[in-house]
């Protein structure tokens, strides 16, 4: 038997979770990290916190909320779905006055067609605001495989079929949105694609020259180009990056300053302490026992 794991809040606010964050479901095409649904009363907030190397669809099934995604807010309302990318900070506040309810689905391709489709939508698609759409196809799909769920054995080449298909129609849906043209220069197009790239791969880069090599660039030239063009510093960027979730995992409580250090990829808590208190003045340990404190 598949092993499943579900968590049920029947309050005001509660939703079934099947979790598999620490130990994904392997399917043939995909990896399944999270699937479920969650009924929030008004006002409520899904709080900030750091995606992993996964996608995440929330599909709304009523009411209208606001999401907030690496600082960027825009609604979502009933009948639309938005897709989440590794990595991102990411939160939903349900607007006042109304219920609002969601589907989530979190995952991430293995097949290798499936991997090249998502990587395209990860290059084309930077902007939060450009990854809201309308499927009933998809919505079904995941209604369907919700439903499979405490999973037997049995069931695994069925789900594999309802995820395949959602996610084929996800690639076409993006490969359909019509973004608008934009009077940019190839510099720009370059520096975006950059901060895409860090923003989507924050806690797999160890370096700024992997990111130039990824561009085919060297990096002092990458890092030239970047200054000039957008008035930035680009190891500021990723810095800035790094810092501003490290501030998220700390808040959440559950990582400790060393294990943060590791996960951003600091040669150690040393360093990742002196880069935090230069950057916000106050100490990582003291900065979480502060957040810790106010809840």
């Amino acid at each position: 038997m598949l092993p499943y794991n579900i968590v049920m809040e029947i309050t005001a606010n509660y939703h079934v979770n099947n979790y598999y964050l620490k130990s994904p479901l392997e399917f043939k095409d995909l990896l399944l990290y999270q699937i479920g649904r969650k009924y929030c009363r008004e006002g409520d907030v899904t709080p900030r916190h750091v995606h992993d190397k996964l996608f995440e669809l929330t599909i709304v099934k009523g009411g209208s909320a606001t999401l907030i995604t690496n600082g960027e807010r825009f609604r979502i309302t009933a009948g639309y779905i938005y897709l989440s990318f590794p990595y991102e900070i990411h939160e939903i506040h349900a607007d006042q006055g109304e219920k609002f309810d969601y589907d989530f689905f979190a995952f991430y391709p293995t097949s290798p067609q499936l991997v090249a489709d998502f990587e395209s939508i990860l290059a084309n698609h930077n902007s939060p605001s450009l990854r809201t759409f309308a499927d009933d196809k998809v919505s079904s799909l995941i209604d369907f495989a919700l439903s499979e769920f405490p999973l037997q054995d049995s069931e695994s080449e069925l789900l594999n079929g309802l995820f395949y298909s959602a996610l084929t129609y996800i690639v076409r849906d993006f490969n359909g949105i019509s973004r608008p043209k934009l009077s940019v220069s190839g510099a720009e197009i370059i520096c975006m694609q950059v901060m895409n790239y860090i923003d989507t791969h924050l806690l797999t880069i160890s370096t700024l020259t992997e990111v130039a090599e990824k561009f085919n660039y060297n990096y002092s030239y990458l890092s030239s180009l970047f200054k000039s063009t957008t008035g930035k510093n680009l190891a500021d960027y990723f810095r800035s990056k790094k810092l501003q979730t490290a501030k998220v995992l700390l808040t959440t409580g559950k990582k400790s300053v060393t294990e943060t250090a590791v996960i951003l990829n600091y040669s150690s808590p040393f360093a990742f302490t002196k880069a935090f208190k230069t950057a916000f003045n106050v100490s990582p340990k003291e900065y979480a026992k502060s957040k810790k404190a106010r809840k």
